[in-house]
């Protein structure tokens, strides 16, 4: 017998989210351009990498993570 612990892990909890499927697309691409423009969290913007030489992996790492 197959089962799975969700049942018992999403007692008691709402699972909410969007039915795009039912949505009409025209509202649909408005949405997706709407999200990729100026619905676009800041944090994205910022660069997910960078190089330094070795030396510098401690400064660099402190100035990332504070």
């Amino acid at each position: 017998m197959a089962t799975t612990v969700i049942p018992f892990i999403s007692r008691n909890i709402n699972w909410l989210g969007i039915d795009s499927v039912v949505y009409p697309m025209d509202k649909r691409v408005k949405a997706r351009n709407r999200l990729s423009d100026d619905l676009k969290p800041t944090a994205l913007m910022i660069p997910p990498t960078c190089q330094c030489p070795i030396h510098q992996y401690p400064k660099t790492w402190l100035s990332i993570t504070l």
